[in-house]
C-alpha cells in the first residue's frame, strides 16, 4: 500500500533529505528558521545504497526515525512526515513529488554508500525541483542571485520568489561579464523580475570567469543565500561533466538554491 498523500491544489510540499547527520540538524534548523504557510514536510530517508536501479522501484514508506524532525509551529508547516525507503537517496529524492528539495552538504563519516554529499553534487547538475544545499541555520536576509540571461537562472530566480518568505529578502543581482552575454540586459530582467514580486534588488557587474567571481563575490558580501540555475545536465554527463552551479555548490560559504528551466 502507498503511503504517498495526495495534495491539494494549493498545496506546497518540502522534500528534505535526512541522514541524521550534523549538517542535516542544520538543514532542518534552517528550514525551521523560515515560515512555510500552505506547506507541509516529507522528511526522507535512504536505509539503503544499491548502485543497480531496481525493476520496480520501491514505495516509501512512514516510519520511526530514530532522528525525528519535530514540527516547529513557527515555521507554520502544516504537517511533518517521515518516511523511508531502501533505495540510492539520489533517486529516492528524484522521483519524490517536491515543490522545493532541502538537503545538506556533507557526507557523514562512519556510513556506507553514497549520502548526502555525493546526493547533493548529482542533484545540483539536474534538479528534479527547484534545491536548497543548506551550509547554515540562518535565516535568509540577504541574497544575491546571479543572473546571465539564460531560461534557467529566470527559472531559479522565479521559483525563489515563489517562497513564502522571499519578500522579507534583500536581493542583488549579480551578472558576469564574460564577452559572451549581455550582461546589462541579464541584470535589468532580474531586477524587474524581482520588483514585479514586490521584493527590492540592487544590481552589480563585474567583469572575469564566472565562477570564480562569483566566488569571491560571496566571500566578499557574505549572504546567507545564493539563488542559480544550472543546465540541467542527464544521465552519464553528470558525472563527466562539470559545471558552475557544481563548482560554486562545492565552494559556496552559503547556503544555495539551485534550479533549471526543463526539471522534468
Amino acid at each position: 500500500m502507498s503511503n504517498s498523500t495526495v495534495r491539494t491544489n494549493d498545496e506546497r510540499v518540502l522534500v528534505f533529505g535526512d541522514d541524521g547527520s550534523a549538517a542535516a540538524d542544520v538543514a532542518w534548523l534552517w528550514v525551521t528558521n523560515h515560515r512555510w504557510p500552505g506547506w507541509r514536510a516529507e522528511v526522507l530517508t535512504a536505509t539503503d545504497s544499491p548502485l543497480a536501479v531496481p525493476a520496480t522501484p520501491p514505495e516509501p514508506v512512514a516510519w520511526t526515525s530514530p532522528h525525528p524532525r519535530r514540527l516547529d509551529p513557527t515555521s507554520e508547516l502544516t504537517s511533518v512526515r517521515s518516511l523511508t525507503v531502501a533505495q540510492d537517496p539520489r533517486l529516492m529524492l528524484e522521483k519524490q513529488p517536491a515543490d522545493l528539495i532541502v538537503v545538506g552538504p556533507h557526507r557523514s563519516p562512519g556510513r556506507r554508500g553514497l549520502h548526502l554529499g555525493s546526493t547533493s553534487e548529482w542533484l545540483l547538475m539536474h534538479p528534479p525541483a527547484p534545491l536548497v544545499i543548506v551550509r547554515s541555520a540562518t535565516p535568509v536576509r540577504d541574497v544575491v542571485v546571479c543572473a546571465d540571461g539564460s531560461d534557467h537562472s529566470r527559472a531559479a530566480l522565479a521559483a525563489f520568489l515563489a517562497l513564502p518568505w522571499a519578500k522579507d529578502t534583500s536581493i542583488e543581482v549579480l551578472a558576469v561579464f564574460d564577452g559572451r552575454a549581455d550582461h546589462q540586459a541579464a541584470a535589468n530582467d532580474a531586477v524587474a523580475t524581482c520588483e514585479a514580486a514586490g521584493v527590492s534588488a540592487t544590481w552589480s557587474i563585474v567583469r572575469g570567469a564566472p565562477t570564480e567571481v562569483v566566488l569571491a563575490h560571496l566571500e566578499e558580501h557574505r549572504p546567507q543565500l545564493v539563488v542559480l540555475g544550472t543546465r540541467g545536465l542527464t544521465g552519464w554527463n553528470r558525472l563527466k561533466l562539470g559545471s558552475t552551479a557544481g563548482a560554486i555548490g562545492r565552494a559556496a560559504p552559503c547556503s544555495m538554491f539551485v534550479a533549471c528551466a526543463d526539471p522534468e
